[in-house]
């Protein structure tokens, strides 16, 4: 259930904003959902909270194959 995971993630986010697992996992749901606009913003929040750690790094690796597979659909 799509909105039940957001409404949890924006939840733990209300409550400890910089949670990065909270922001990773938003963008999975919007991925999940098909939209990769939203789901982009949020693997960059992840990244931008911390781009060394291992979840920093899976957003930005998502980011990457997103932005490339979007680029040679144009």
């Amino acid at each position: 259930n799509f909105t039940a995971a957001e409404n949890e993630m924006k939840t733990a986010l209300h409550y400890v904003p910089n949670h990065l697992n909270a922001h990773f996992n938003l963008g999975i749901v919007y991925l999940s959902e098909g939209n990769i606009q939203e789901s982009n913003i949020w693997f960059k929040r992840t990244v931008a909270l911390d781009p060394g750690s291992e979840v920093g790094k899976r957003a930005q690796q998502l980011l990457t194959q997103h932005n490339s597979q979007s680029t040679k659909q144009e």
